[in-house]
């Protein structure tokens, strides 16, 4: 038996990691029981795992469909945490596609209860994980693939033919990343790999499923040339911004204000203040760029641009006028005041 437990080391603490190892080693010691019938969608199938039973920990997984506008109708499994609550952790939702030419619908996977379970030890350790945070690790096979490097955490979206009472009120989406696109998300922001995993889709803001045979939607050497590589993005999270008409809002939520009026007092009032921005939950479409095509492209919902999902904002002061400007995925402002402005 191969022990995974050190590609988990920069995340979790020594006494963790040993769990989390010999969870790996349960991989088929999962209990399962049917959920009631009357709790079934009858077009789909659903199980409940017993993941730790003394804690207890659970996780319903639902085979059901969904319609993509690419590939039409793919079935999939979905995974729902159930007890990540109790150590003060949102509910982790996980779906996954099948390949219907050689499983079937009850041989689902077991690597997303696995993950759930590692979840779970970082939350009971203290580690919760957020919004658009991400783990970064790596192991010679999840899901089939030897090259998934981070899993990102979004916020909760709807999931096609998965009954809402069977999903928490509130919860994160593990959106899986390979080395390629997290390479990406690391250099030019996150939001510009989720972009484009959604674009190669046509599923907005991203496809809720991971495909588990798909290629890299996107990679560093077509981000070569960037005007972010000229750019210091300040590291404030939680930050969003949308084009709404003619105007340019910036989100700012509560938990992020200190950070970002501290970040401007230590910033240089004459230099350029770029700030990398998440999805904003009123959007209905986003911006996209590569250097493929210098002109950045839009994607959406449907046929609606009216609240656009912008990837990052930059002030730059030291213009003789005040101007926004389109450049790549996101909007600079220049100014003629200083960045310090900004605070008012």
């Amino acid at each position: 038996m191969v022990d995974d437990s050190n590609w988990l080391q920069p995340v979790l603490g020594s006494y963790q990691a040993e769990a989390v190892a010999q969870s790996l080693a349960r991989a088929q010691e999962f209990d399962l029981i049917p959920v009631e019938e009357k709790e079934r969608r009858p077009s789909s199938w659903t199980i409940r795992a017993i993941i730790r039973p003394e804690e207890p920990l659970y996780a319903v997984v639902v085979h059901h469909t969904i319609t993509s506008m690419c590939k039409g109708e793919i079935a999939c499994w979905t995974y729902i945490s159930q007890g990540m609550e109790r150590v003060g952790q949102k509910e982790v939702v996980f779906t996954v596609s099948r390949n219907t030419e050689s499983e079937r619908k009850k041989d689902f996977p077991n690597d997303p209860l696995r993950w759930i379970e590692i979840v779970y030890s970082m939350a009971k350790g203290g580690c919760c994980v957020e919004e658009f945070e991400h783990t970064d690790f790596q192991v010679a096979d999840f899901l089939g693939r030897s090259d998934v490097s981070w899993i990102v955490y979004c916020p909760a979206c709807p999931i096609p033919n998965v009954d809402d009472f069977l999903l928490p009120q509130d919860y994160l989406q593990a959106i899986p990343l390979l080395v390629a696109e997290a390479e990406v998300a690391e250099k030019y922001g996150l939001m510009r790999t989720l972009g484009h995993l959604g674009a190669s889709e046509r599923w907005f803001p991203w496809p809720p499923w991971f495909d588990r045979y798909r290629k890299p939607c996107i990679t560093t050497a077509q981000m070569q040339g960037s005007i972010k590589e000229e750019m210091e993005f300040q590291p404030i999270k939680g930050l969003s911004c949308i084009k709404k008409g003619s105007n340019i809002i910036l989100r700012v939520p509560k938990k992020s204000e200190p950070l970002l009026v501290e970040a401007l007092l230590r910033h240089s009032p004459d230099q350029a203040f770029p700030l990398n921005t998440v999805h904003h939950i009123n959007s209905d479409s986003g911006l996209l760029w590569d250097n493929r095509d210098p002109q950045p492209r839009g994607y959406s919902a449907g046929n609606s641009n009216e609240c656009m999902n912008l990837n990052y904002f930059a002030f730059c002061p030291g213009h003789d006028a005040d101007e926004l400007v389109l450049v790549e995925d996101g909007y600079m402002c220049k100014s003629s005041h200083p960045s310090a402005c900004l605070l008012e």
